[in-house]
């Protein structure tokens, strides 16, 4: 029933209009924590927009959505999920989807601004080196930014159990990076500096892919 009520939601929502949408989404947002509902809510979200295409709408919503989780950081028992969900890092993407039609350059100031207000999270940085695999593989070069803001902020970052996954994710981002614009690196030296960072991040973590990527354009 719950699940019935959110698809129905959400298909509401984001057929209203933009000014009308901080009336609908505040009594959910108020409650949005680290539970299964919570997740739920959101995964029914991304469905409808996945089939609407109202994209100011949905923006509308997950603007709406940032404040409390960025505040209360999302304590509880599938709180990774939540934010993984929310960071559009879900499960269901097809393979080899390198784009998403609600997702576009106007939009990814999102991923630039969790990376810096939620980075010490170990869900972010898996989020987004998942998506920069999937749906935000054109915007790879903003993403190396969000990822050494990530790693050059929290050093220290315990993956937990997300570390496998995120530094296949990572292995897999610097690979093809690295490849298409070794030439490039080399000559920016920003660019080269964060990239060498990420890749040192990774080899600390035990990554043998990320020290051989870093002996490449040293």
């Amino acid at each position: 029933m719950r699940s019935h009520v959110f698809r129905k939601f959400a298909n509401v929502i984001l057929n209203r209009e933009v000014e009308k949408i901080p009336a609908f989404i505040a009594p959910f947002a108020e409650k949005i924590s680290g539970t299964e509902e919570s997740k739920s809510f959101i995964t029914e979200l991304i469905l409808a927009e996945d089939r609407i295409c109202n994209s100011n709408q949905f923006w509308e919503v997950w603007k709406l959505l940032y404040e409390p989780i960025i505040k209360w950081n999302l304590h509880g028992y599938r709180s990774k999920d939540v934010i993984i969900e929310y960071m559009l890092a879900w499960q269901w993407w097809p393979d080899g989807i390198e784009e998403w039609h609600s997702l576009k350059e106007q939009n990814i100031s999102f991923y630039a601004n969790i990376s810096k207000d939620l980075g010490q999270n170990p869900s972010v940085l898996y989020s987004i080196s998942k998506v920069l695999n999937s749906i935000c593989r054109h915007f790879a070069k903003d993403g190396i930014i969000w990822i050494y803001r990530i790693v050059s902020s929290n050093k220290n970052l315990e993956l937990k159990d997300l570390e496998s996954n995120t530094l296949f994710y990572l292995e897999r981002l610097m690979s093809k990076y690295i490849y298409e614009n070794k030439e490039k690196i080399r000559k920016n030296a920003q660019q080269k500096h964060q990239i060498i960072s990420i890749l040192d991040f990774m080899i600390e973590r035990g990554s043998v892919h990320g020290y051989l990527l870093r002996e490449n354009i040293l």
